[in-house]
């Protein structure tokens, strides 16, 4: 749970220099952004290797839209407390300049790297079918 604690560190230190901003929203955002990329890769690879018996999401365009807001607001209630963000502050704020570089990179790149591999899946599912 360390590296996953971390990410919202970096994430949060970011959005906390910014001024007149919204930093919890601006985290949870790209938390739950990242989280539906992995969700998606999940379930194509799962429609892919067991079939699909019908459809996981409903064909109502409003009915999707309001499927993420739920899920984003239920999201956003499960991971924020103020108490335990600001001891993640804590936990990681004596980090060297070395550790802070290579921090940044692993952040990047699980956000990143999320994003990428749903597409390279698509990418593979599509060529592979």
């Amino acid at each position: 749970m360390r590296p996953y604690r971390y990410v919202i560190f970096k994430l949060y230190k970011w959005a906390l220099r910014r001024p007149n901003d919204t930093p919890v929203f601006n985290v949870l955002f790209t938390l739950f952004i990242t989280h539906f990329f992995q969700y998606a890769t999940l379930v194509m690879v799962v429609q892919t290797r067991f079939g699909s018996r019908g459809h996981l999401l409903p064909a109502n365009k409003a009915a999707i839209l309001l499927g993420y807001l739920f899920f984003m607001l239920l999201f956003s209630l499960v991971m924020y407390n103020k108490k335990r963000w600001n001891g993640y502050l804590q936990e990681f704020e004596n980090e060297s300049e070395e550790d802070a570089r290579n921090g940044t990179w692993f952040v990047l790149s699980y956000l990143n790297g999320s994003i990428l591999l749903f597409f390279g899946v698509a990418i593979l599912l599509v060529y592979f079918d």
